[in-house]
């Protein structure tokens, strides 16, 4: 180890150590009489002073050049052992003009924030070259730079998250296997925990092809997860840097996208930008030297410095029929308004090229998914050489027009597939009579017609937007109700909602329009927008007022349910009755779902004795008409039994479902799992509980399914917090958080503001519990029956109370302070009819953690719930 010394410090130890050493030796010439021949007696005159201000001057230097000399060496020490930093190398020089962009991508590969590292920009204006060379800059520069091979994805491709853990475990031999009570996100935290601090870079191009069709820019829910890990787990330097065109969405409450904003990389200067155009002249065929300065400027100025605008600019003059020269394109596109130059480039490339090259970009342009050269031919017009077809898409490749898959299947890399479309409508015919024979296909990949992935459903989505642009709007429909019923088994009915909305007023037909409403307002009220889904349903109303009254009261059932997502339990009920009132004979499956939703608003306010009455009518309606509804009734059920601490009851209805619902429905699984984890939470059993939830949430998050998600993962912050392991408690309740929408599970946000005070975080747990308090009290001037909500707030001004002592190092309340709470509390007891236990004890429970962190002063607060003992039940 080599050390250096700090010359400052270095200095000031020589000049301290010299004035010591000076001011010694005086005083001792002067003490012995050294200089007594030159000098005269040292006992007379001025000397006796001088031999005392040296010993002075001596004294205090001396310790002080010590001083200096440690601290000096000390230093030297420290700055040996610390890291050298590495010199700043060149870039590589092929890389053009993108100083900032490139020194924003090194930073944060070598200094942080790691995790997510967003890098985004129009198609072709070098995204994948400016990761490549900075990624290869910055692993020369480090040395300690572990580089995974690149992720390109395909369209319509995956990306498995197991892949993602082996990048970051550096383990080529397998696939990740889960072990009981283990997920894949618990997986990826081990092994982000295990690199050691070490540099990982992971690289997902193309990351757009990763988006589910149809909806936002999300990832599917594993990979959402595995991001969402990557971006907030601490004590890690991996960077999972994704290209993409725009940026991503994260689900739920999630904040991944947001943690950093994304590198964005833009036009390329005047200079770059030349020199692009220099590389594609490839043999002179742009004739550059031909260009007056001039007209490079225009140029520059209309393609807006796009190296993609500049390959259309290239493509079109190497496959016009007839020689097209670059200064006749700058003279076109010269006055065009810039938002039209991509569109005008296309236009200029396809009427300058070949019939058939045409014909194949059309086809791309139409179908806008990548396919293979059956379905290529079977969409172009006539009957074309195959050979001559594979030449041309040869040569359309040579340009970066058109690129192939790995499987040979072909696709379009402009920015806007539209800028191709043909005016020819036979285009559209064949395209959507392909992907109807590719939709049956997938639809018989698994037995019953059902298929297993989203993904599978790509070829009816791109046959639904065919229909739909060749103005086949009844038979669009027709389609869009068939996805429908796949993607609600997916919990993924949201991602027709834009398709929905095209359609809407389209078909000319009442009935369907009634119909599609109806639909529009279920997809409303699963997003949280409530206001539209009451408009959706009130047009779907007024329409099938046309038509047979069932219609109608389906309709009203419908908003019923939203009326009990937005805590209107009142005018929830009212539609519930007269839905049950006017059911006809032969519409029992209706009528027990009216009934379910009246024994629903029961409980929900607190009348478990009604609920369970009015539940048992459904269920004997339902009969074996309707063995799916009746599950679901019965899976209710057994969380409404161990609401009133009936756990031998609970087992029994858990029982009779096990019965009923299909063993190869996956939906029931990760269900069950869960109710399986809540009873075995009642019988003090953690540790099974905890295994039961971690395999429910794991399903929940592979099916993506937020409500299970929600339900497994407060299971497992209860199990935690009952052992004392706060930091996997919060964990887990962060997780359910996620995707509660407001109002909705406040026990989740209860818990989580709970758990967050016992760890000590009160700048944290403030805000918890005042959003607790005001979510409850929304809750409260919707409906004040609701029981469970006068609970939680009561529960949050506790929590605010000990939040507001405790940061005064008081922990003492006056009666008056605690009386809203005790209000609160009694009237939560008071609308309980049923005094339901269970959900009093786990209330009880969190209290009494707050409870002990004020050293007992919320004791009068508990009494309501602590001497009234519970009814007796039926």
């Amino acid at each position: 180890m080599g050390v250096r010394w700090s010359r400052t410090t270095l200095l000031r130890t020589i000049i301290t150590c010299s004035v010591a050493a000076v001011a010694l030796l005086v005083a001792l010439a002067i003490r012995y009489g050294w200089w007594g021949a030159y000098f005269g007696d040292p006992d007379h005159g001025a000397w006796p002073w001088i031999e005392r201000l040296g010993w002075l001057i001596g004294i205090v230097f001396t310790p002080l050049g010590v001083f200096y000399a440690a601290a000096s060496l000390r230093q030297a020490i420290e700055q040996a052992q610390r890291p050298a930093t590495p010199p700043v190398l060149p870039r590589d020089p092929s890389l053009l003009d993108r100083d900032s962009t490139f020194a924003s991508l090194r930073r944060r590969l070598i200094d942080g924030p790691w995790g997510v590292i967003a890098v985004t920009g129009p198609p072709g204006i070098g995204k994948s070259r400016l990761v490549e060379v900075t990624v290869a800059h910055v692993e020369k520069e480090l040395g300690d730079v572990r580089v995974c091979a690149t992720h390109t994805i395909e369209p319509q491709g995956r990306l498995d998250v197991r892949e993602l853990i082996a990048d970051v475990t550096n383990d080529r031999f397998g696939p990740v296997v889960l072990e009981t009570g283990q997920t894949l996100s618990g997986q990826l935290r081990a092994a982000l925990e295990a690199s050691e601090n070490r540099r990982i870079v992971i690289v997902i191009d193309s990351a757009d092809n990763l988006c589910l069709p149809g909806g936002p820019r999300h990832l599917d829910f594993p990979l959402d997860e595995a991001m969402e890990t990557f971006a907030t787990e601490p004590g890690h330097r991996v960077a999972v840097i994704l290209v993409s065109r725009r940026p991503m969405e994260a689900r739920g409450y999630g904040i991944w996208p947001d943690m950093e904003p994304p590198i964005g990389v833009g036009r390329l200067p005047q200079d770059a930008f030349a020199q692009w155009l220099a590389r594609l002249n490839v043999d002179g065929r742009l004739r550059l030297d031909e260009v007056s300065d001039a007209d490079q400027v225009t140029l520059y100025r209309q393609l807006r410095g796009n190296p993609h605008c500049a390959r259309l600019v290239a493509a079109t003059i190497t496959h016009a029929v007839r020689q097209v020269s670059l200064t006749d394109l700058v003279r076109t596109i010269g006055k065009t308004d810039l938002r039209r130059v991509p569109q005008t480039l296309a236009d200029l490339l396809t009427r300058s090229i070949s019939p058939q090259r045409r014909d194949i970009l059309a086809a791309l342009a139409v179908l806008d998914t990548p396919v293979d050269m059956a379905g290529l031919m079977a969409v172009l017009a006539g009957t074309p050489d195959e050979g001559m077809v594979r030449a041309d898409l040869a040569a359309l490749e040579s340009s970066a027009l058109v690129r192939a898959t790995e499987d040979q299947q072909y696709y379009l890399t402009v920015a806007d597939p539209g800028w191709l479309l043909p005016r020819d409508d036979g285009f559209l015919r064949r395209a959507a009579e392909l992907m109807k024979h590719r939709q049956n296909e997938s639809m018989q990949q698994r037995q019953g017609g059902e298929p297993h992935t989203i993904d599978q459903l790509r070829p009816a989505f791109v046959r639904v937007r065919l229909l739909l642009d060749s103005g086949r709007h009844t038979v669009a429909y027709e389609v869009i109700e068939k996805l429908s019923d796949r993607l609600s088994d997916m919990n993924a009915k949201f991602l027709l909602l834009a398709q929905r909305e095209r359609i809407r007023g389209q078909t000319g037909e009442p009935f369907l329009e009634m119909a599609n409403e109806n639909e529009l307002g279920d997809i409303y009220g699963d997003l949280g927008r409530f206001d539209d889904a009451h408009r959706s349903y009130g047009i779907a109303l007024k329409l099938a007022e046309s038509f047979d009254p069932l219609l109608r009261r389906r309709i009203l059932a419908n908003q019923a349910n939203l009326y009990l997502k937005k805590n209107q339990a009142q005018a929830a009920y009212n539609s519930y009755e007269f839905v049950r009132a006017h059911a006809g004979p032969g519409e029992a499956a209706l009528k027990a779902a009216a009934l379910f939703g009246l024994a629903r608003c029961h409980r929900h306010w607190g009348q478990y004795t009604q609920a369970f009455a009015r539940a048992d009518e459904a269920l004997t309606v339902a009969g074996d008409s309707s063995p799916e509804r009746s599950a679901w009734i019965l899976a209710e059920l057994v969380g409404w039994q161990l609401d009133v601490g009936q756990v031998s009851q609970a087992e029994t209805t858990l029982a009779d479902l096990l019965r009923l619902a299909p063993d190869s429905d996956h939906r029931w699984t990760r269900n069950i799992l869960d109710l399986q984890a809540e009873i075995a939470l009642a019988h003090g059993d953690t540790g099974k509980a905890r295994d039961l939830a971690t395999d429910a949430a794991e399903r929940a998050v592979q099916a993506g399914d937020p409500r299970a998600i929600v339900a497994a993962c407060l299971t497992l912050g209860q199990a935690q917090l009952r052992i004392g392991d706060l930091d996997e408690a919060l964990r887990h309740i962060e997780h359910a958080d996620r995707y509660r929408g407001r109002g909705q599970q406040l026990m989740v946000l209860a818990l989580r503001a709970v758990v967050t005070q016992l760890m000590l975080l009160p700048s944290a747990a403030g805000p918890l519990f005042k959003a607790l308090f005001e979510e409850a009290s929304d809750r409260i001037r919707e409906d004040g029956q609701d029981f469970g909500s006068y609970a939680m707030r009561g529960l949050a001004r506790c929590g605010l109370l000990l939040d507001a002592v405790v940061a005064h190092d008081q922990v003492s309340f006056d009666p008056d302070v605690l009386q809203p709470a005790t209000d609160d509390f009694t009237a939560a007891e008071q609308h309980s009819q049923r005094r339901a236990k269970g959900r009093r004890d786990r209330v009880l429970a969190l209290l009494r953690h707050l409870n002990d962190q004020a050293e007992g002063s919320l004791r009068p607060v508990m009494e309501p719930m602590l001497t009234t003992p519970p009814r007796t039940t039926s």
